[in-house]
């Protein structure tokens, strides 16, 4: 009776072991994100109805003013971008 071995391609187990990676990555994301929720709604209860208008005001402005700075950033480096572009493109009409 022969025994048949089983090939194994290198290039499908490095990208088997690379999947697996990011699954764990981010289930271990997913799990980090559902903790500190947790956290925050155990604190949220806590809170009397005026202070948590005043901290939910006060979470709003801080998310829209990280989202404000985060767009910035990224204009930025869009206008940065077109510029090197236009740069470049005048240098090779010369």
């Amino acid at each position: 009776m022969s025994v048949k071995k089983n090939n194994i391609d290198e290039k499908d187990l490095a990208r088997h072991m690379g999947d697996q990676a990011c699954r764990a990555e981010t289930n271990s994301l997913a799990q980090k994100k559902y903790s500190h929720l947790q956290r925050l709604m155990s604190k949220i209860t806590a809170l009397s109805d005026k202070e948590f208008d005043i901290a939910f005001s006060t979470l709003e402005s801080m998310l829209e003013n990280f989202n404000s700075k985060k767009t910035k950033v990224e204009d930025e480096k869009i206008t940065n971008k077109n510029k090197e572009n236009a740069i470049a493109v005048i240098t090779n009409k010369q």
